[in-house]
């Protein structure tokens, strides 16, 4: 896992096998750190959380087993919806996020 940054530009890399956090908020998801990443199996409902990145940033997420929480970067949003609020991931699908600037993401759950 490596995370890429400079002054001009912060930038996800890299494989991530995440664990998501059983304390299902924001402030207490697992952070994701990498540019593919791997969901394990949990409950049903734990929490995983964007941090901020580069617009044009690219993130797959590939979650296993219970749907899961997935927060944006404190002060965004997904899918220009509410600020800080949680997106469900399905069960046994893979996610592309994409930043569109720092902060705000769009999440296209894949079939």
């Amino acid at each position: 896992m490596t995370i890429a940054t400079s002054i001009q530009q912060n930038w996800l890399s890299g494989y991530q096998a995440l664990t998501p956090s059983t304390t299902q908020t924001q402030a207490g998801g697992t952070p994701v750190t990498g540019q593919y990443v791997s969901i394990a199996a949990g409950n049903a409902a734990d929490a995983l959380t964007l941090p901020s990145a580069s617009a044009g940033q690219i993130v797959f997420l590939l979650n296993a087993a219970n749907a899961k929480n997935l927060f944006p970067p404190k002060g965004g949003a997904i899918n220009q919806g509410t600020v800080d609020a949680v997106l469900s991931l399905t069960a046994s699908k893979m996610s592309l996020v994409c930043y569109t600037d720092p902060l705000n993401v769009s999440v296209n759950i894949l079939a």
